[in-house]
């Protein structure tokens, strides 16, 4: 069963004297149809949030080296990889991936409504391979929007 879903969007921002013509790349990851039926609605945005954290994750060869990672982990090379920021990070083990938000802590005192609390442990993984689709999509996204030129 497939746990993740995902889409990848640019995001341009017009005010009256200012107009973003970069535009802000996005990714929005939700669980699949399959998964909810099975178990029960999870925010899988903070996966999301590891895209718009850091400026590198527009950087191909950054993206790059993290696929390199993740593939080191999946073949055994390595046990664990983290990729982090200052408000999520995500652990990548051998058969699965936990992402974790960092502005929570496990009392729910500093963020109560963190991603971490409110979601039930077993619930808390996606498969590895699946994680390593989301980054190569990514990389992919990225390419095609170098070769994007607004007219």
């Amino acid at each position: 069963m497939k746990t993740i879903d995902y889409y990848f969007t640019k995001e341009y921002q017009w005010k009256s004297t200012w107009f973003s013509d970069t535009g802000l790349l996005k990714a929005k990851v939700y669980p699949t149809n399959e998964f909810i039926q099975q178990f029960k609605y999870i925010d899988f945005n903070l996966v999301g949030q590891i895209f718009t954290s850091k400026k590198e994750f527009y950087d191909i060869v950054f993206v790059d080296s993290i696929i390199s990672e993740i593939k080191k982990v999946i073949n055994l090379e390595k046990t664990i990889h983290i990729i982090s920021s200052e408000i999520v990070l995500l652990e990548i083990q051998r058969i699965n991936s936990k992402p974790i938000d960092m502005l929570g802590d496990i009392e729910g005192i500093e963020a109560p409504l963190s991603w971490n609390i409110s979601t039930p442990k077993e619930l808390q993984y996606i498969p590895t391979v699946e994680i390593l689709q989301l980054f190569q999509d990514w990389k992919s996204f990225l390419i095609a929007q170098n070769n994007v030129i607004l007219k």
